[in-house]
């Protein structure tokens, strides 16, 4: 895979070394144009995965089976970015506190 600093410009063989089991010289390669700082969040979201693994692995989870947690983040996506910082903070400690109360009612494995 080559990463060009300068554009932002990601080149190399989609799902290489993932599950697609073909060795690199057997996928298809194409460029995508990333803005710098999307290139940048994916960067730092990586951890030991290489920058192509990470792109591939999230590509895939949104044709995979509908997440519930997925569908709620694309429900809320839009809504929090007409809200200001503090907001969005208020949001999230509620929806947090809203998750804490319904798992106190979910039964326990092993009673």
């Amino acid at each position: 895979m080559l990463v060009s600093a300068e554009t932002g410009t990601i080149s190399g063989p989609a799902g290489f070394g993932h599950k697609s089991g073909m060795s690199e010289s057997d996928l298809p390669s194409f460029h995508v144009r990333l803005p710098p700082r999307l290139k940048e969040r994916l960067q730092a979201s990586k951890g030991s995965n290489s920058l192509n693994r990470e792109i591939v692995e999230r590509l895939e989870q949104t044709f995979e089976d509908p997440d519930f947690t997925y569908e709620l983040a694309k429900i809320f996506r839009p809504l929090m970015r007409t809200l200001s910082e503090e907001d969005q903070k208020t949001l999230m400690m509620l929806t947090a506190a809203v998750i804490a109360v319904l798992a106190k009612g979910r039964p326990r494995k092993g009673r």
